[in-house]
């Protein structure tokens, strides 16, 4: 068995966000919310998101860990992990729906790729976080896909409107 990816437990973390599952809940609680959701998700994919939303919060792990000694502590996967998720975006309606706000989906048509950004847009005109996100976009290096409800497009140079692209 592998362990989850960062993206993975991002998107577990952002769903029990998005759910409100106190950081102090333990894995059974977190577990039927999400399965409630119907958002199921591997027990070890779970355990990670729960220790790393406890970390960010400052909470000690359920587990005492072994004293550190007092030199410099090297980052834990853990810790880089809960760096990828922004706590400016908790609430937000796209939590869960990571592939609805891509810039691009593998063997999409254009009408189809459409249709899929109108629904995200949408999603994001009713979404309560969207003025942090808009900041979240400007703040990335790259952002692609549907941000605070408009499309961004890291291929595009930037600084310049796609019709002085055609000229």
């Amino acid at each position: 068995m592998t362990a989850p990816s960062p993206e993975q437990v991002a998107e577990t973390i952002a769903d029990l966000d998005a759910l409100a599952v106190p950081v102090e809940a333990g894995r059974p609680a977190a577990e039927r919310a999400l399965r409630a959701a119907g958002r199921g998700v591997s027990t070890d994919r779970l355990r990670v998101a729960l220790t790393a939303r406890r970390e960010r919060a400052g909470l000690p792990s359920r587990r005492p860990a072994a004293a550190a000694p007092p030199t410099a502590r090297r980052k834990t996967g853990l810790d880089l992990i809960a760096g990828l998720v922004d706590p400016r975006l908790t609430g937000a309606r796209c939590a869960g729906r990571a592939p609805m706000f891509d810039a691009e989906v593998p063997g999409e048509s254009a009408e189809d790729r459409a249709a899929r950004l109108a629904a995200a847009a949408a999603i994001c005109r009713g979404c309560p976080v969207v003025g942090p996100c808009r900041t979240a976009a400007l703040e990335q290096d790259h952002p692609a896909g549907m941000w605070a409800g408009r499309l961004r497009d890291h291929a595009a140079t930037p600084g310049r409107s796609r019709k002085d692209l055609s000229a």
